[in-house]
Order: structure tokens, then C-alpha cells, then sequence
């Protein structure tokens, strides 16, 4: 299943609530079991929420992350009949379809400071060809904790913007 939003609903974390509440359901509803997201990302700003809601995502910029990626990520692509783009760079696939950035959304992506977004497209360069990048993020009421505390810092740092101009 592949998600997406038209530009001018794009911000402000508008689905980060819903999908706070879903996964949080799921895992209450599953106690003991553990209990994964897989993605096959296609665009950099998906990797860079994940990155910053969630504590722990595979492939990561912290090389220490990568130790068993390779291996994992290989096995879940055979499981899903995913073809990789290059069998030598591990989890990046062809999912089948494109995003919808032009060449100056791929220029500003690029230059983005972020350091997420960054390895994102060094690991994957193809993505605007209809490259995903898989990416593996253990789903823990930890997690969700943490994902729930990150969404409310950034809403509180919203209002304090609004109020200060106001």
C-alpha cells in the first residue's frame, strides 16, 4: 500500500496523530509479539519522518545500525517478491511507480540540510525512477512513546511561533 499527499496538504504533521492512534491499537491489541514496519520508501521526506519519530529505523545514518541490514532486508525482499535495483546495494527496490517531484524538487532535495534526507538519496539516487528504499522501523509502546512525545514538541514549537508574531 503506497500513500501521498498533494502538495497543498503537505505539513504540519497531519497524519501523524492517525497514525499515532492506529499503531497504537495495533500493538496494545498484540502484547508480546514483536512487531514490525516495512517500507519501501520512495521519496526522501518519508524517510526523514521516520527518522525523526521514530528511535530506531533500518537503514540508518548511524553505521552502527547496520550491521545485520544486508542480510534482513535481502531475506524480506525474496519473502515479498521484491526485485532488487542492484543486488551489490542491499534494500533498494523497484516498487512500480514514481513520485511526482520535477527537477527542481529533486535540485532542492539534494541541497535539503538535513543529514536523514541526505542518506537517503546517497542510498537511494533512483528514487524519482520508481526506486524504493526498504526501510525496516521495529514498531515498541517505547516507540510510540516517543513518536507521541516528538509529534507534541513540534506542535508546541508551532504555537509558540504563532503566538510570538501575534
Amino acid at each position: 500500500m503506497e500513500a501521498g499527499l498533494m502538495r497543498a496538504y503537505r505539513g504540519r504533521n497531519r497524519n501523524a496523530p492517525f497514525v499515532c492512534r492506529q499503531v497504537l491499537g495495533y500493538r496494545l491489541s498484540r502484547p508480546g509479539r514483536r512487531i514490525y514496519y516495512l517500507g519501501a520508501l520512495v521519496h526522501p521526506s518519508s524517510y526523514m519522518a521516520l527518522d525523526k519519530y521514530a528511535p530506531k529505523v533500518w537503514p540508518s545514518v548511524d553505521a552502527s545500525a547496520e550491521r545485520d541490514y544486508g542480510g534482513v532486508i535481502g531475506q524480506l525482499s525474496r519473502l515479498f517478491g521484491l526485485q532488487p535495483v542492484d543486488p551489490a546495494v542491499p534494500g533498494v527496490v523497484h516498487v512500480g511507480w514514481q513520485t511526482r517531484d520535477n527537477e527542481l524538487d529533486r535540485l532542492r532535495w539534494q541541497q535539503h540540510p538535513n543529514r536523514a534526507a541526505q542518506f537517503y538519496i546517497q542510498r537511494n539516487p533512483g528514487y524519482h525512477l520508481g526506486h524504493g528504499l526498504l526501510t525496516l522501523v521495529p514498531v515498541t509502546l517505547g516507540g510510540i512513546v516517543h513518536a507521541t512525545g516528538q509529534l507534541l514538541r513540534h506542535r508546541l514549537g508551532l504555537k509558540r511561533q504563532i503566538l510570538s508574531r501575534g
